[in-house]
């Protein structure tokens, strides 16, 4: 077969990034690939001073270069002018994480960044139907460290908290307001 690009490269080569959270495949991910995909739930603190250094260190084992690293990330985002309802769309989302089945992943990261009591709740009372109380036992100290909420520019300022400290975020609605995180990203 003959085959001819149609269009030139936008690069030399793709990056391939391998998501990762638990500590092994943070060093994994350090050492062989070249960048770390994050998920949601995950503070500015956390992957500063938690997942950044594992992930370079392991580079430095491997002989890598750890500047290198790349770290995109997800982010839960709920653009609101009522802050309480942006932040309740964060709980609902949260909690709908525990049920049907419960993911390792949001239990894992939720004690990590120390919110091991909204966890022994939620495995217990989502798959009971008893969401209201799980939403209920989330603090506002919960969502606004793990998520961003409220007006636009809110969320945009939550945002700036992890300049030099994630790559890229994607900013995953869960609000009301479908065309509202446009609006985040044009503030920045």
């Amino acid at each position: 077969m003959r085959w001819a690009r149609s269009i030139p490269p936008v690069r030399a080569a793709i990056p391939v990034h391998l998501a990762a959270i638990f500590p092994k495949m943070v060093e994994v991910a350090g050492s062989v690939a070249d960048g770390v995909a994050l998920g949601v739930l995950l503070s500015p603190e956390y992957v500063r001073d938690v997942i950044r250094p594992r992930a370079l260190a392991a580079a430095e084992r491997a002989g890598r270069d750890g500047a290198k690293l790349e770290f995109p990330m997800g982010a839960l985002v709920a653009v609101d002018s009522d802050r309480s309802r942006a932040r309740d769309a964060v709980r609902r989302t949260i909690a709908s994480f525990f049920h049907p089945l419960p993911h390792p992943y949001y239990e894992f990261l939720l004690r990590e960044q120390g919110y091991g009591k909204v966890v022994d709740l939620a495995l217990r009372r989502v798959p009971e139907g008893r969401t209201d109380e799980v939403i209920a036992a989330m603090g506002d100290d919960l969502v606004d460290r793990l998520a961003f909420t409220g007006t636009a520019q809110d969320c945009a300022e939550r945002l700036r908290a992890y300049r030099g400290i994630i790559d890229e975020a994607v900013l995953l609605n869960v609000g009301e307001n479908q065309s509202a995180v446009f609006a985040v990203k044009r503030l920045l």
